[in-house]
């Protein structure tokens, strides 16, 4: 059995959706850019990626949305674009988003100028 080639590559990150810790700050892209260029000229390093825009709004619902939606934004806090368009495949209104703030599952945040939610009893300094 031959084993298969492994590529490696590399990925500059940078935080798309609010950090845990509040030192973390989004970079300025003139430090990505030079990051880049100076890891693609490393012939050591095969592959360097860049991910530094919001990936979309590609969020799978299942048959517990409630429980889905509560898993996805205590890994993925969400974006409310991202949240309305979930609703909207679950067939949900608003009201869903309203009662778990009020029942204090989900809290509210802004990043970057975006409204987030994510889940209330994830470890983020506030």
């Amino acid at each position: 059995m031959i084993p298969e080639k492994v590529v490696l590559f590399y990925l500059l990150l940078t935080p798309i959706r609010p950090p845990v810790k509040k030192w973390v700050t989004f970079p300025e892209e003139k430090v990505f850019f030079s990051a880049y260029q100076i890891y693609t000229r490393n012939n050591k390093i095969p592959k360097v990626e860049l991910l530094i825009n919001y990936e979309g709004n590609d969020f799978t619902i299942g048959e517990k949305v409630e429980e889905d939606f509560l898993a996805i934004i205590s890994v993925h806090p969400m974006r409310e674009d991202a949240i309305r368009d979930f609703l909207r495949k679950a067939h949900l209104n608003w009201e869903f988003i309203d009662d778990l703030l009020a029942n204090k599952k989900i809290k509210r945040l802004s990043y970057q100028n975006y409204q987030y939610f994510m889940r209330k009893n994830v470890n983020r300094e506030e």
